[in-house]
């Protein structure tokens, strides 16, 4: 059975998040993804999903800092980490991850401080280091497109990491989501 979301952030436009819930749950439309967690009363979201019977699917794991951007590699990774706790307390099994963050609407731009080889090099090394990290959670690697994860049960209490390492696959694309299955 597929589980449909919505992307609640252009819908129902001078609403708050708070407002759109209910409202996507009477469109019939029980899952939801939203940018970031950061700015939001998480718990409020977590007491209106439950009472409205709506999964909060995926979320943006990054907020201000860019995978491309090395200077500022431990902060996003201490973000990425503070992410991941709050997708356990929202029962999200999914975190989206740009390859670059957003400012004022538009993504930011790196291009005047590095190469485009060392955007890479720089994704690489921090995807590196957050792979222990990301091991230690039950998910299943990350998935191309945050439009691209396997329907089905979100439950992610029953399942495991893979044992072998070599199955974690770190694609780091414009648009990517960790899958926590």
């Amino acid at each position: 059975m597929i589980t449909y979301a919505a992307n609640i952030e252009p819908l129902f436009p001078g609403k708050d998040i708070y407002e759109k819930i209910p409202l996507i749950r009477k469109a019939g439309i029980s899952g939801i993804e939203f940018w970031s967690w950061a700015d939001r009363d998480v718990k409020r979201i977590r007491e209106l999903c439950e009472d409205q019977g709506v999964k909060v699917t995926a979320f943006s794991g990054q907020q201000d800092y860019s995978l491309c951007d090395g200077r500022k590699r431990s902060e996003y990774i201490e973000w990425v980490k503070r992410s991941i706790e709050t997708a356990h307390y929202l029962e999200c099994d999914s975190l989206i991850a740009f390859s670059n963050h957003f400012e004022n609407g538009k993504s930011s731009d790196l291009r005047n401080i590095y190469s485009w080889q060392e955007e890479v090099a720089n994704i690489k090394e921090t995807l590196g280091l957050l792979a222990p990290i990301l091991k230690k959670e039950p998910w299943s690697g990350w998935r191309n497109g945050h439009y691209g994860y396997k329907p089905g049960s979100r439950d992610c209490k029953n399942r495991k990491f893979p044992e072998d390492p070599s199955a974690v696959r770190l694609l780091p694309y414009a648009a990517d989501a960790w899958r926590f299955t």
